[in-house]
Parts: C-alpha cells; sequence; structure tokens
C-alpha cells in the first residue's frame, strides 16, 4: 500500500523521531509477526488510562436522556449510567 497525500497531512522533518511508545525489539517483532500485542487494562500503570472523561461520560449520558424521549421510551439514569461503565 502507498502513502498518499492528504490536506490534513504534515510532513515530517528529516530528523524526525517516529517511535514513542515502541522500544526496538516490540517494533521488529510487529513487523516480523504481522501481529499487534495489547496488554490487559488492569495491567496499566495509569489507573486511569482506558477510562472516560468525565466530559464524555455526561455527554453520553445526555444524549441517552435525549434518545429515550425521542423513542417515548422512561428514561432510567440508573440503567444508562451502568451502560456508560459497561457493568
Amino acid at each position: 500500500m502507498g502513502v498518499y497525500q492528504h490536506e490534513s497531512f504534515i510532513p515530517l522533518e528529516a530528523n524526525s523521531i517516529l517511535w514513542r511508545y515502541l522500544d526496538l525489539e516490540k517494533f521488529k517483532s510487529l513487523l516480523e509477526t504481522r501481529a499487534l500485542f495489547y496488554c490487559r487494562a488492569d495491567k496499566f500503570s495509569d489507573p486511569f488510562e482506558g477510562s472516560i472523561p468525565i466530559k464524555e461520560a455526561e455527554y453520553r449520558l445526555k444524549s441517552e436522556k435525549i434518545a429515550s424521549e425521542l423513542l417515548g421510551s422512561e428514561f432510567n439514569e440508573e440503567q444508562a449510567i451502568k451502560n456508560i461503565q459497561g457493568t
């Protein structure tokens, strides 16, 4: 697959560093195995990694309430919060 120009593409400088999250061994493994590795979320060092930002949670709650009103169904805030939390 070739590289295509896009209007939001920002060209890199010649001395740009392309790696950021992978060490060389992980990058080589990625290329050789053509497979991605995902760490379990409970093993992340940052306890908030993968969590939903507060504003996003508020937006989702508001959206569920609006959807309930449009569909003419009863809005259950407790259930909506559980849906947002994924529990």
